[in-house]
């Protein structure tokens, strides 16, 4: 056996040595605490009516931002429409515009070919009246010219004849009749020393003609109008 006896004072050891100092018992070691959490640091910093309102305003911004987005889109999609419809009425417009143009000028074409069928004829039918009309114009201030010149085509000349003798009655008028064969019916010229008077039924035409031009802005070729054959 050992020299040094066993000491009981060794707790927690089976068996130690004693040189001669008595062992001293170590302190049993624990582990260190856990730090004491404050609960006052997890603790929420607003009121549940505080936490209640915010939600509230959260979902009312959600809504004004759907609101707004939708209204948004809503702008979006008529100004598409508006620029959709201003696009084809612009185009509707100008169709219509090159319509009524094609109308005018066949309205002017068909215009212009009934004048130049109808109005030589209706001056024929008319050549006696017209002319004693133009006759009791011209006549009565000649009185005092020496002389006056007529031409005329041969079938008129026993009416206008006649007209011109009840017109010139009592004075020393003394008046040339010239028939022309190549006349129409409904022309005639008067002349005397200063001065003339002429009815033609080409130029009738043609004032009409040019009357009915001026009313486009853009005359066609087709619109020409040849003047009536007096041949």
């Amino acid at each position: 056996m050992s020299r040094y006896p066993f000491s009981s004072a060794t707790s927690g050891v089976l068996y130690a040595e004693d040189f001669g100092e008595p062992l001293v018992p170590q302190p049993h070691k624990t582990a260190p605490a856990a730090a004491k959490v404050d609960s006052k640091a997890v603790l929420p910093s607003f009121s549940l009516d505080e936490l209640r309102a915010a939600a509230e305003r959260a979902r009312a911004e959600g809504r004004d931002a759907e609101r707004l987005a939708s209204a948004q889109l809503q702008a979006a999609q008529r100004s598409a429409a508006l620029a959709g419809i201003a696009e084809g009425v612009h185009a509707a417009h100008s169709q219509a515009g090159r319509l009524v143009e094609h109308g005018l000028d066949a309205i002017a074409c068909t215009t212009l070919a009934m004048l130049s069928a109808a109005l030589p004829a209706l001056c024929v039918s008319r050549a006696e009246t017209d002319l004693r009309n133009l006759l009791r114009h011209i006549l009565p201030p000649a009185r005092h010219l020496p002389e006056l010149h007529i031409r005329l085509n041969p079938s008129l000349r026993p009416a206008l004849e006649e007209e011109a003798t009840s017109l010139l009655e009592g004075s020393a008028v003394r008046v040339i009749w010239t028939e022309v064969d190549k006349m129409m019916p409904g022309d005639v010229a008067v002349s005397w020393q200063n001065g003339s008077a002429l009815r033609e039924i080409n130029a009738t035409c043609a004032s009409i003609r040019d009357a009915v031009m001026t009313l486009l802005d853009d005359r066609p070729k087709s619109l020409e109008m040849e003047a009536p054959d007096v041949q």
